[in-house]
This record gives C-alpha cells, sequence and structure tokens, in this order.
C-alpha cells in the first residue's frame, strides 16, 4: 500500500466465519510503497481468509489471501 506520510496502520484477518484470527497495529512508519507480511505461524489452519487494512483514519483496503 502507497503511504503518502508517516501514519499507523491496522491488519485484521478474518476467518470464514469473520472471526478475527489475526491483528497487528504496525505504527507510523515512513511515507511511501510498504508491505505488511503476514506471519502465518499465526494461523489457526491452511484456507482462505478475509483481510481489512486500514491505513491512518480513512483509508480502508479489503481482501483475501489464502494460507497453504
Amino acid at each position: 500500500v502507497w503511504l503518502p506520510s508517516p501514519q499507523p496502520v491496522t491488519l485484521h484477518l478474518f476467518d470464514v466465519n469473520g472471526k478475527t484470527v489475526w491483528s497487528e497495529l504496525v505504527p507510523a512508519g515512513d511515507a511511501g510503497l510498504q508491505s505488511f507480511p503476514i506471519d502465518a505461524v499465526h494461523l489457526p489452519s491452511a484456507g482462505v481468509y478475509v483481510y481489512r487494512l486500514t491505513v491512518g483514519s480513512d483509508r480502508v483496503f479489503g481482501g483475501k489471501v489464502v494460507h497453504w
């Protein structure tokens, strides 16, 4: 995700039932293109997960992640 200025980022992962299985708050980092790796050791099992990435207080992204 592109950060126009240093801002906090929150990443949530949900299972197919909508239960939060992992979340992380990343304090304000550098501006520019950033990636947010997910440590799969924290996931309960292989499968499809839904993510929500909130940047600052006004930008929200979402999608699917597949863990093998």
